[in-house]
């Protein structure tokens, strides 16, 4: 027994003074080590995880573009918003009798201007910026504005469709009021095909492999 142990610690007190060969040692025994295999002798080898990064997200310039576009209609939702409670207040007796504003009554125009507006200034910052967690909330806007944008499609072509099923001869108001919802669907329409398309571009940069590395 004192032989064994009068040969260890020779060994032992060499490697604590040069700690230098104990890691060429350790390295030598790493780089012998025979690559994991499975029980049918298939070698594994290790799997690289792919992340995404905002250097590597190929986004459209225009997108850019289109988010300063989504912006202005937004603003114009609000503007036309405005004539309308202003023409509504002014001549409510002439509009209320057989012109009902369904499209202003439920508050669309104001539900629009916010919800453009948001989406656009996403689509500014994702463009910008490029980051995964902007890309998304981006989507998520896109997404409610254009489904928003549906519904406003719907309650004005219901709207100036009722009133002319009456066949009732219109006034210069109701024809203004007419006018201001014309314009609403018209935006709406192109927020529609906006809020659309940067889905799509987004949707492209962030899912496809030109983003991954």
């Amino acid at each position: 027994m004192r032989a064994s142990t009068e040969e260890v610690a020779p060994v032992h007190m060499s490697e604590l003074r040069n700690p230098e060969s104990r890691t060429r040692r350790i390295q030598m025994s790493e780089l012998q080590e025979p690559e994991p295999r499975s029980p049918h002798g298939i070698i594994r080898t290790k799997k690289h995880t792919r992340h995404k990064t905002s250097s590597h997200i190929v986004l459209k310039e225009e997108t850019r573009m289109m988010g300063a576009a989504q912006v202005m209609i937004g603003l114009i939702h609000c503007v036309l918003g405005y004539f309308w409670i202003y023409l509504y207040v002014r001549e409510f007796e002439s509009v209320s009798i057989n012109y009902l504003p369904l499209t202003l009554m439920s508050g669309y125009p104001f539900w629009a201007f916010l919800f453009f507006i948001i989406s656009g200034i996403f689509s500014i910052e994702a463009e910008k910026t490029r980051s995964p967690k902007l890309l998304r909330c981006s989507i998520r806007t896109n997404t409610y504005s254009s489904t928003l944008a549906m519904i406003g499609l719907f309650l004005i072509g219901f709207e100036i469709t009722f009133f002319l099923i009456k066949r009732e001869k219109i006034i210069w108001i109701q024809q203004s009021g007419m006018m201001l919802s014309g314009y609403l669907w018209l935006f709406s329409l192109l927020e529609l095909f906006l809020a659309n398309i940067v889905n799509s571009w987004i949707n492209q940069a962030f899912y496809h492999g030109s983003n991954l590395i």
